[in-house]
């Protein structure tokens, strides 16, 4: 039986984004072992990819493929990452869901302690500080099988207060309540923030967990001017989720007719 889901949104930009992606989806394979044996439980990987056409063809080269559920959705303009993760929810079979950005590392040991946490909480952050890798910091993380003892002596990032940053987890009755993410949020910016907004006012259970994560490198292309175009938007709309109250949020939400389609 299905019971998590690990959740990832993409779209590919350029070779780095690609190179990411293979390598979570390695590592997050045989977490898909661990936690099994640990958990006596299956987990699925759901990958949501948007674009104008598919660029993800090389999944044969996954042993475990079978576990992988593709989804494509057709979108010719800006990454809208909450569409995604709204997506890969609706789609999920199991009752905890486990969102992870492709350039975010977590020890295993975090995901099943957090996992077995989650029948107390609605939402959990595994981490509280985080390893901004460089790309010679990249290749040695890697190359020692992402081994967390080698980022040192970095500095870490501390993230008080933060939830849904790189990897978080959520009930998916939860998630589902709160009509997830919001789709009016898309390209740079915020949509964890509004996220966040949602999750505080809303009076959900939240725990927040000691632990490390790594950011492994990536090209930050500031020419894309469509994907930095909804900078203000963005926060804006920010700004209306941190001005309301906690009724007229529940209200905005009843209102909501829609969320996570597969077609936009």
């Amino acid at each position: 039986m299905i019971e998590q889901s690990i959740i990832i949104s993409y779209k590919e930009s350029d070779e780095d984004r690609r190179r990411n992606l293979k390598r979570i989806l390695s590592y997050l394979s045989e977490l898909l072992d661990y936690l099994s044996k640990l958990l006596n439980n299956e987990t699925e990987i759901i990958l949501v990819e948007q674009g104008d056409v598919s660029k993800i063809n090389w999944l044969d080269e996954f042993e475990k493929k079978k576990q992988i559920n593709h989804i494509f959705l057709k979108n010719k303009g800006i990454f809208n990452k909450g569409w995604g993760y709204n997506v890969g929810a609706n789609e999920a079979r199991g009752q905890y869901l486990i969102f992870n950005d492709i350039d975010v590392f977590l020890p295993f040991d975090k995901y099943y302690g957090s996992l077995t946490q989650m029948p107390f909480f609605d939402v959990i952050n595994p981490y509280n500080k985080i390893f901004f890798l460089n790309s010679q910091n990249t290749e040695k993380f890697i190359s020692n099988k992402y081994d967390f003892n080698n980022i040192d002596p970095l500095s870490p990032h501390y993230l008080p207060g933060v939830i849904s940053g790189g990897i978080f987890l959520m009930k998916k009755k939860s998630f589902l309540m709160i009509k997830g993410f919001d789709e009016e949020c898309y390209g740079y910016g915020h949509e964890d923030d509004i996220f966040d907004m949602k999750i505080k006012k809303l009076g959900s259970r939240i725990q927040y967990r000691d632990g490390t994560a790594a950011h492994i490198f990536h090209q930050v292309d500031k020419t894309d001017n469509d994907y930095y175009s909804r900078i203000n938007f963005n926060a804006d709309l920010f700004k209306q989720y941190q001005l309301i109250t906690s009724e007229q949020l529940r209200t905005k939400i009843r209102n909501l007719d829609y969320f996570g389609r597969k077609k936009i």
